[in-house]
């Protein structure tokens, strides 16, 4: 049985990579944030009916009366992907992570207004003391509040910090189920949010930082009415 610390872990590290490996996709915000969920989706799927060949059966039994807050998560997380991937492409990794390390902060402000959960002179102190922290590093990475990318990684902060409580509302369903749940709904909402916009899911990104990042097709693009120079990749600290 693998402990908990252990899975903790293991689940920190996948999730510290995502932004490195968004740098390598060629990939959008918005691409990166659909292949995420939809594989996530897919994968939890094959392993699960597999084990369980009913177990598409049970989830539409548990997400019975539970339509309204499940479409309300899988659009958080939805947004949250597609904000944070996004925020990658304009500024670097390290600051994006910086600015959305605020979710916490958030989320338990969220949860004492529309929850109802009470914050204690404590708890009001540890928030005010992890606000701090985090205004703290940014200046010392020289972080500017007028930079697109932070502006998205605050957005992407504010969704994260709804996920956990509008899980509130579905605690009795298993977590396999609420996983796989809110993956397949967030896929649609990305899916459904391309086809309005016009933006494809697959195709190559520019780089938010005034330069175009290699495409698969190319070494490099030229930025718009360019001086013939051939842009740098984005940097990945």
């Amino acid at each position: 049985m693998i402990s908990g610390r252990v899975k903790i872990t293991v689940s920190m590290l996948i999730w510290g990579s995502v932004g490195i490996f968004s740098r390598f996709t060629h990939l959008t915000g918005l691409g990166v944030a659909f292949f995420r969920v939809s594989l996530g989706a897919l994968l939890f799927l094959g392993i699960y009916s597999f084990r369980e060949p009913m177990w598409l059966k049970r989830v539409h039994g548990e997400l019975r009366g539970n339509w309204m807050w499940i479409l309300l998560l899988g659009a958080a997380l939805a947004l949250n992907w597609v904000f944070l991937f996004t925020a990658f492409l304009y500024t670097t990794i390290a600051e994006a992570v910086l600015v959305y390390y605020t979710a916490p902060i958030i989320a338990v402000i969220i949860s004492a207004r529309f929850l109802g959960e009470k914050i204690t002179g404590t708890r009001v102190f540890l928030i005010a003391l992890a606000f701090m922290g985090v205004i703290t590093i940014m200046s010392g990475e020289g972080v500017s509040t007028a930079n697109k990318g932070l502006i998205l990684a605050l957005l992407a902060a504010f969704f994260y910090a709804l996920i956990p409580n509008l899980g509130r509302f579905l605690s009795g369903m298993d977590s396999e189920v609420l996983t796989f749940s809110q993956l397949a709904v967030a896929a649609l909402c990305i899916c459904g949010g391309s086809l309005i916009s016009g933006n494809q899911l697959a195709g190559c990104r520019r780089s938010g930082r005034g330069s175009y990042s290699p495409c698969p097709a190319a070494v490099h693009e030229r930025p718009e009415g360019g001086g013939g120079q051939r842009s740098r990749p984005a940097q990945l600290s």
